[in-house]
């Protein structure tokens, strides 16, 4: 089977979709707007990207034609809904009737949370890209409710588990004598809402002094602000910034506690990170989590931006060892028992009729 992926060839969503596809022995050429940090695993090929917005469609369609003419994909795939998913249904309607591709797209949260929510234009695009779509890829059972709601018919969704690399994102016990750790992974833009992390270290801090650490990985655009205001109030907190793989796998390893401020979200890979690497987990009580943190069992969860309620359940978490233990060994279960990303790739590629 012939594959053309189109995404932004610098998020490691992308990369990791080209491998588990190649896992399941397909052929797979990437193609993008956005030039990748490092070489893809794959054959790349540069798409023009002129124009604002989505509007960067209209130069790149013309090469990405050629491209497919001469490539002959069996399936593009195309992440996710509002640019890569329009530039691939616009493609598939371009290509000749006797050699039309299937079309599989995948959306994220905020695709169709949000994104498709800003506007009637908006809304039509993301409507018309998910009616055109072979199988739409989603990743919560809150996104298979958002997708239909935006007239995917039921039977194009498949759900697919953004499951962690379990052997990467493994388990240690934490050394009896050590510190208690609080640590953020999300991104640092304000979806993610990490200043209200910050808030709550105040009472913890004066509460617990310099007992707690606090880390606070990722990169974004509200760093420069986060880290002056851990600056000023003093305590033991860190930033990070980005970290490869490894590193992260180290990092959770070391949390007592993982906490994610995210304020919409559809099911959190940076969650399942933290919850197989054996970290508490203290989540915002929005769909997406609860689908995955049960309040007293599972995790912890607040009300999203309120600070206090976030340093309620952090210092709950840090006091309550048994809680603790029993969620992170029946978090670690459940992620073991559901089927890895590379099997769904593989029920996902299933779906599809082979030539």
């Amino acid at each position: 089977m012939r594959i053309l992926v189109l995404g932004d060839a610098r998020q490691p969503h992308t990369r990791r979709w080209i491998q588990a596809l190649q896992t399941a022995g397909t052929e797979v050429i990437a193609a993008s707007m956005e030039a990748p940090p490092e070489p893809l695993p794959c054959s790349f090929h540069a798409l023009p990207a002129k124009g604002p917005g989505f509007l960067r469609h209209r130069s790149a369609l013309p090469p990405l034609l050629a491209l497919a003419r001469e490539f002959k994909p069996d399936v593009i795939t195309a992440l996710f809904v509002p640019d890569y998913g329009f530039l691939g249904a616009k493609l598939r309607r371009a290509l000749d009737a006797d050699r039309k591709p299937a079309l599989c797209v995948a959306a994220l949260g905020s695709d169709l949370l949000l994104n498709a929510w800003r506007t009637p234009l908006h809304r039509m695009r993301a409507s018309w890209v998910l009616r055109e779509a072979s199988i739409v890829a989603v990743d919560a059972r809150m996104m298979m409710e958002a997708a239909i709601s935006l007239g995917a018919p039921p039977e194009k969704i498949h759900r697919l588990y953004w499951m962690p690399d379990l052997a990467r994102f493994s388990m240690q016990p934490d050394p009896p004598d050590s510190p208690p750790r609080v640590v953020s992974t999300r991104q640092l833009a304000p979806l993610y809402d990490v200043g209200t992390l910050l808030d709550a270290m105040r009472p913890l801090f004066l509460q617990r002094g310099s007992d707690v650490e606090f880390v606070v990985a990722g990169e974004g655009p509200e760093r420069p602000r986060l880290e002056e205001r851990a600056k000023q109030m003093g305590g033991r907190v860190s930033f990070t910034g980005r970290l490869s793989p490894d590193e992260l796998a180290e990092l959770l390893r070391s949390a007592t506690v993982y906490v994610s401020t995210a304020r919409s979200d559809s099911t959190s890979v940076s969650l399942l990170e933290a919850m197989a690497c054996g970290a508490f987990p203290v989540a915002t009580a929005i769909p997406g989590n609860r689908e995955w943190v049960t309040e007293g069992n599972s995790g912890l969860l607040f009300s999203p931006g309120n600070s206090g309620n976030l340093a309620h359940q952090i210092a709950r978490a840090l006091d309550d060892r048994m809680l603790r233990e029993r969620a992170i060994f029946y978090n670690r279960r459940k992620l073991e028992s559901l089927p890895s990303f590379e099997e769904g790739i593989r029920q996902l590629l299933s779906r599809f009729p082979t030539s």
